[in-house]
């Protein structure tokens, strides 16, 4: 980000205000309704270090688990409201004077401290410094887009009805005959590549919403920053797209990948390939039968 002069980095506040004599630590949120209690899904939401080479079970502390079926929106945007309290004081390096909703920490019951709350740990740590000086930069958003739709608000997602736009940064579309601006079209000069809108642009539009999420304005927050999950977006999104139209060109009549004077022979050719290469590299599959023509979508 640096070296590219990524707007994100150059412009973080964390950053800028930065000294020598500071720490900085690039934490990322992750979100999945992963978990099972009981039969019940869990939306876990958690934090890391950008920095850990550990393992996801070793590097991640769990912040909260909701069951699904009693999370409201109400819900979500209390704990939106404490994330942003926890980024934004982790962020300033400093232990904070009062909780996320302005009560101020105290030792003991004082009626002339209007409006407080008796917590003589945090009264004790109040306006201290974090660990001499650590301060924690604000780096990343990934989930799947449930998550990220649900906790942000997003106005386009996959989801939506109509064949309108389902993307919070470009005019892609999910159902259209253009092919300039259809999700499919993975080319670098596609129509939809060229509609992308910048971070202001997308606070803006985010801002003037009806219900906003606190999240947006977490210290250092950025929508290049916001991530989807990479097994959500690609093994179970595009590449359930991009594998069987790469296998139908690849057989093609007149193509010489795969020996066969019909297409059907050709994939019969390819699953042979598929096969010796998967045994070879044990590999488990979860292509139980043989590659048919008629099994692709028109």
């Amino acid at each position: 980000a640096a070296s590219i002069g990524d707007e994100w980095f150059t412009e973080h506040p964390v950053l800028q205000t930065a000294t020598p004599t500071h720490s900085i630590i690039p934490i990322g949120l992750h979100g999945d309704d992963a978990g099972v209690q009981g039969g019940e899904q869990v939306l876990v939401i958690t934090f890391n270090s950008l920095l850990s080479p550990q393992s996801t079970f070793d590097s991640r502390i769990c912040l909260t688990m909701v069951r699904v079926s009693q999370l409201t929106q109400d819900v979500l945007h209390k704990i939106s409201e404490v994330l942003r309290w926890t980024l934004d004081r982790a962020a300033k390096g400093r232990f904070p004077t009062s909780n996320h909703e302005g009560k101020t920490f105290v030792s003991k019951w004082d009626p002339n401290c209007g409006d407080s709350i008796v917590d003589p740990i945090r009264a004790k740590l109040a306006g201290k410094l974090i660990g001499n000086g650590i301060r924690a930069a604000w780096s990343e958003l990934r989930g799947d887009w449930k998550f990220l739709k649900e906790l942000l608000h997003l106005p386009y997602h996959y989801g939506c009805h109509g064949g309108g736009r389902i993307c919070h940064r470009c005019k892609v579309l999910k159902f259209t005959d253009d092919p300039e601006y259809r999700y499919t079209n993975f080319l670098q000069t596609a129509g939809h590549r060229q509609s992308i809108c910048g971070h202001r642009e997308f606070m803006a539009m985010m801002t003037a919403a009806a219900v906003v999420s606190p999240i947006l304005f977490v210290i250092g927050f950025h929508v290049t920053r916001i991530i989807f999950d990479a097994l959500h977006t690609l093994d179970l999104g595009i590449y359930q797209v991009v594998v069987p139209a790469g296998l139908k060109e690849l057989a093609a009549v007149g193509s010489r990948v795969w020996e066969g004077s019909t297409i059907q022979a050709k994939l019969d050719a390819a699953y042979k390939d598929y096969t010796f290469w998967r045994k070879g590299h044990r590999v488990k599959t979860y292509v139980s039968k043989p590659f048919k023509q008629a099994a692709w979508l028109k």
